[in-house]
């Protein structure tokens, strides 16, 4: 079929008008249902235009709380962090929130628990006047709640707003962390327990007697610096610099942990049951913290003491020649892969089995301690059981480990790392020689 050339164009004005008029009908519509949503908004605005807010909760307690930086600060009635996330979390859930039914003869307040509101919230957005919230009964027949807006007699249905939600105290929208620093950041600790003291020093991945050239438990250490640096302050139990009631004039057990040029000082007071009063440098107040911090006043040298035979990083070791009095073998690492090479050919080194064999040498550890430091050449470790060697990807060392069983007595074991001499537990040469002899071994073929 042709059409005509009148045809055409009135058919293309056609679509044009049938265009225009959708196009402005979907305006409208789309203008309608953004009116609609925005009738039945609580609040104008949004949760992240507030700036400060007051909260009388059901107790009647004022709190007066304003963004700071990049958080929060209380600044009635005393002056603290608050706790961030809580906060954000509070205003999110009913700001701008949305309003359900009106309430018919909303002039009688007290019918709808508003006349001496069960709560009450002021919020100062960026821009325009503070807006205040009423919250009443909670409705019969749902968990929704009345509530009213400033002056406005009106009453509406809410299900934004809930009494739990309006149920705060103070513990509840401070900052409950006890420290602001995280425990990778020390490097250095000082327990003092009485006359009693006991100096830590962080050098690369390890943790060391910083008098003496030994190294400390890293496990142990790393252990409680993360209990203390994440640790949740249970209660205030005083909000002025009164300390002597709570055992915290004089000290008698204190933490100091070193962050570069920073040093933070943790003070322990009186313990009861399972807490303990605390304070630190920067808090004038007095904390009541878990009591298993009070751990770290049992460490000794001799229980703090690093009792593994070596100390290596097990990615940096790319050569490992491994020797007993009949057997030698050099494994090197590339591309990801072990080969070996030596008395015994091997062509290919199972990796796997290669890389368990240096994570059983970072557990071996010593039952107890023969002699510290190690001497040279000490003639108890000839002849050795077994004598592993470890380099970098340059040929540098990276460790000697020499293990020996005596005619009589445990297996002895020394390395460079560690430079001491010590018993080892009862099994560690068989354990370590059982995972070699799998290096050899071809893998057993799959069914079809």
């Amino acid at each position: 079929m042709r059409f005509s050339l009148v045809t055409r164009i009135l058919i293309a004005a056609l679509a044009v008008i049938i265009a225009y008029f959708y196009l402005v009908e979907e305006k409208h519509r789309k203008a309608a249902a953004e009116k609609r949503v925005s009738a039945r908004k609580l609040l104008p605005f949004p949760a992240d235009s507030v700036q400060k807010f007051i909260l009388i909760n059901p107790s009647g307690q004022r709190f007066e709380i304003e963004r700071g930086g990049a958080g929060w600060k209380i600044t009635s009635p005393i002056t603290s962090d608050a706790d961030t996330q809580a906060i954000d979390s509070f205003l999110e859930q009913f700001v701008p929130g949305s309003r359900g039914d009106e309430m018919p003869g909303a002039g009688a307040l007290g019918a709808y628990g508003l006349e001496r509101p069960f709560a009450a919230v002021i919020l100062y957005p960026r821009s325009g006047g503070p807006d205040t919230l009423f919250v009443g009964d909670q409705t019969p027949t749902s968990s929704n709640t009345y509530v009213r807006l400033g002056s406005s007699k009106s009453v509406f249905t809410s299900s934004s707003v809930t009494h739990n939600l309006m149920n705060k105290n103070l513990y509840l929208l401070r900052d409950k962390a006890f420290v602001s620093f995280k425990s990778e950041s020390v490097n250095g600790i000082t327990i003092r327990a009485g006359r009693g003291k006991l100096d830590l020093a962080r050098v690369g991945a390890y943790w060391w007697f910083a008098d003496r050239r030994a190294r400390a438990d890293r496990v142990k250490v790393e252990s409680y610096l993360t209990r203390l640096c994440e640790t949740i302050v249970r209660s205030y139990a005083s909000e002025s610099d009164s300390l002597e009631r709570f055992g915290l004039a004089n000290p008698e057990r204190e933490i100091t942990l070193v962050m570069g040029s920073e040093r933070s000082r943790v003070s322990f007071g009186m313990a009861k049951a399972d807490e303990v009063y605390a304070t630190r440098t920067g808090l004038d107040k007095v904390v009541v913290l878990e009591g298993k911090l009070l751990d770290v006043f049992d460490w000794t040298r001799e229980n703090l003491r690093a009792m593994n035979l070596a100390f290596f990083d097990p990615d940096s070791v790319k050569v490992i020649a491994y020797e007993t009095p009949d057997t030698s073998l050099v494994m090197r690492r590339a591309a990801g892969r072990w080969t070996a090479a030596g008395k015994d050919t091997i062509s290919e080194a199972r990796s796997y089995v290669v890389d368990a064999l240096l994570r059983k040498l970072g557990t071996v550890t010593f039952e107890r301690i023969i002699a510290d430091p190690a001497a040279p050449g000490d003639k108890r470790l000839a002849p050795y059981a077994l004598k592993i060697s470890l380099e970098d990807v340059l040929g540098g060392a990276i460790d000697v480990i020499t293990i020996a069983r005596p005619p009589a007595g445990a297996e002895i074991g020394s390395s460079r790392s560690a430079n001491v001499l010590g018993a080892l537990k009862k099994g560690a040469l068989e354990d370590l020689t059982s995972v070699f002899k799998r290096i050899g071994e071809r893998p057993t073929p799959t069914a079809p």
